[in-house]
């Protein structure tokens, strides 16, 4: 997908001085769960090279003026690296061979803040941002996940449940209004992923599939609130998220592998609810 390379000086500027105030880095949570801190500007990141294996809370902070995700994906041979990664993308592989996903926090607005908990086994990854062009103008990071000997410990507790399959999801009606852990698992046979944006118009849905289907270029209608990246099938990922009362939508952009790479919001896997101030969630699986 081309497109005009955006200015990247401007960025820069900005992010100079925020790198001065803001720290990132891996430190050990009173709760003894590592936390993986990455901090996205336009276009790149602030953030460790190392974490330990096992539990590790990952959380995003964008400071840039565009929308930004981190989403991490561990090499499968000694080959593999951050570059590499972003070349066979520049070249049109959605999976290349050598990658494969594990989650990670998706798209989040500028100023805001995400977080997920992922369970990493030792070796080395990639954190990318798959927002428009980001990742082909270089918006990657190695980062490699060293063999730990700490004892295993538990996720946080969680108040909901999203279940994706093959193209659908299963919410549980616990979701509610505030601050909350959601525990996503794909039982499906693809490769899934769990955005949640809010809505702001009935014609919202539907202008932020096309706003996906196009460039990218800018914020969209809808507005993202959290997500859980690419997770292969059979796994399981935490995410915090903060739900105001209104009209939201689950979406998977993933590729399908079986429909000719067409994403899976565009094969039904669109899911709309409401969370009220008080009272059940009301929601309903959307077909395409």
């Amino acid at each position: 997908m081309a497109r005009a390379i955006v200015q990247r000086l401007t960025a820069l500027n900005l992010v100079m001085p925020l790198m001065g105030l803001l720290s990132a880095g891996c430190q050990l949570r009173r709760s003894g769960v590592p936390e993986l801190r990455i901090i996205a500007y336009d276009y790149g990141y602030q953030m460790p090279s190392h974490v330990p294996a096992g539990l590790v809370r990952v959380t995003l902070r964008n400071v840039g003026r565009d929308l930004h995700e981190a989403t991490i994906a561990r090499f499968t041979n000694d080959r593999g690296t951050a570059a590499l990664y972003r070349d066979s993308i520049r070249a049109g592989v959605d999976f290349p061979s050598f990658a494969e996903d594990v989650g990670g926090a998706r798209l989040t607005m500028p100023g805001d803040s995400g977080g997920v908990w992922l369970r990493l086994r030792p070796g080395h990854y990639v954190v990318a941002c798959w927002k428009g062009d980001h990742l082909s103008l270089g918006m990657v990071h190695d980062l490699f996940v060293d063999p730990a000997d700490a004892p295993p410990v538990n996720p946080p507790a969680a108040s909901g449940e999203i279940v994706l399959t093959d193209y659908a999801y299963t919410i549980s009606d616990t979701l509610r209004a505030g601050e909350q852990v959601i525990h996503v698992t794909n039982r499906g046979r693809e490769e899934h992923e769990a955005d949640i944006v809010r809505l702001s118009s009935p014609a919202a849905l539907t202008e932020y599939m096309a706003w996906m289907d196009s460039a990218q270029v800018g914020l969209p209608r809808a507005m993202p609130v959290g997500g859980v990246g690419d997770l292969l099938p059979g796994a399981e990922a935490w995410m915090r998220v903060r739900l105001e009362p209104g009209r939201y939508a689950l979406l998977c952009q993933v590729p399908s592998t079986s429909h000719g790479g067409r994403p899976h919001y565009r094969l039904g896997m669109v899911h709309e609810f409401v969370v009220a101030e008080r009272g059940r969630l009301s929601s309903n699986q959307r077909t395409n």
